[in-house]
């Protein structure tokens, strides 16, 4: 299914790159892929980063540059230049064949991003030093009972680590809420619990909800619609209560230069997604945003889409639906001329 292919970094300047160990001053940081485990792990090498950065490490769908992706962590850079990092790839991406993995320094504006295909290959062995890698808890919400509870799965979280959880206004990141419970995070720091949702924000559409670890300053958020079977926001994997399968989208007729019809097959309920059109080959991925669609009882429905004008001359065009998370999602091509 996953074909090896092979990595391509394009830079804005051509630049002669030194592999040592020392960063230098007027170059440009970059990743390389070193090796990939297949949904579960993937190592990089650093050249020319900066010393003493703190970089946030993210992955996203491929054609984001990671930007807005899954947070997996952080790296120190160190002595910079040249390093040896390995990430865990995240349950909502495991499914890709295409993965973006994006490194933001905190402070000074660097960055540096590459993808990989998501198949075994390479090593994560290297003869460049190995830096350190704090890796940071994820929590995903797995289901909601409107107005009583909601139901969280937390992993990478410090062994033993007693969390404070706490609830609030949508928008407040649960800062200040109203504290629900506390838990251990237990020897290999996972959990799936189910918390009240506290009377006061029985009435509201949205929750925001707050984990803050005992031993340290660290705190992770999110938020959930409050309705049954509801789903989380999505910056971290969410799994909707209910949904089993796989979405997909059939092309039923165009008109050409105008507009396509489509069919969608196994689509989960009440969901906004984005329908996104572009080149073939793409998947739609980063394409022209067409309009966005409640999925309303899911399942199959059939709707019509304009083609954008920067399409409408392409033989064939590439046609993606998504909801904004990305961890629902369908795409197709078809070809540009009138046809059923």
């Amino acid at each position: 299914m996953k074909k090896l292919t092979f990595t391509l970094l394009v830079l804005l300047a051509l630049v002669a790159i030194p592999i040592n160990s020392t960063a230098h001053a007027c170059t440009i940081p970059t990743i390389t892929i070193r090796g990939v485990t297949e949904d579960t792990s993937v190592t990089v090498e650093t050249h020319d980063f900066p010393a003493n950065r703190e970089f946030e490490v993210r992955m996203g769908l491929i054609g984001a540059k990671g930007m807005n992706g899954i947070l997996i962590g952080a790296v120190d850079s160190g002595p910079g230049g040249s390093l040896a990092f390995t990430f865990a790839i995240p349950d909502s991406l495991r499914t890709e064949d295409l993965i973006a993995i994006r490194l933001d320094s905190t402070t000074g504006g660097y960055y540096a991003f590459n993808w990989f295909t998501n198949t075994t290959f390479g090593t994560h062995e290297s003869a460049y030093p190995v830096g350190k890698v704090e890796v940071w808890p994820i929590i995903s919400v797995v289901s909601v009972k409107e107005g009583s509870l909601v139901t969280v799965k937390g992993s990478s979280f410090p062994e033993n680590e007693d969390i404070i959880i706490l609830m609030g206004e949508y928008g407040t990141e649960g800062i200040d809420g109203v504290a629900i419970s506390s838990i251990n995070a237990g020897g290999n720091g996972m959990f799936i619990k189910t918390f009240n949702i506290p009377e006061r924000l029985h009435s509201e559409s949205k929750i925001a909800i707050r984990f803050e670890l005992s031993s340290s300053d660290v705190a992770i958020h999110d938020w959930f619609e409050n309705r049954t079977g509801g789903c989380g926001s999505g910056s971290v994997n969410v799994i909707c209560d209910g949904y089993t399968g796989i979405p997909t989208i059939t092309i039923l007729s165009v008109n050409e230069g105008e507009d396509v019809t489509i069919r969608t097959n196994n689509f989960p309920a009440d969901m906004d997604f984005k329908v996104l059109m572009g080149k073939i080959g793409t998947k739609g991925v980063a394409g022209t945003l067409i309009t966005t669609i409640d999925s309303g009882e899911g399942g199959s429905f059939t709707a019509s889409f304009d083609i954008p004008d920067s399409l409408t001359e392409d033989y064939q065009v590439a046609i993606r639906l998504q909801t904004e998370n990305g961890v629902f999602y369908a795409y197709n091509w078809f070809y540009n001329t009138t046809s059923p």
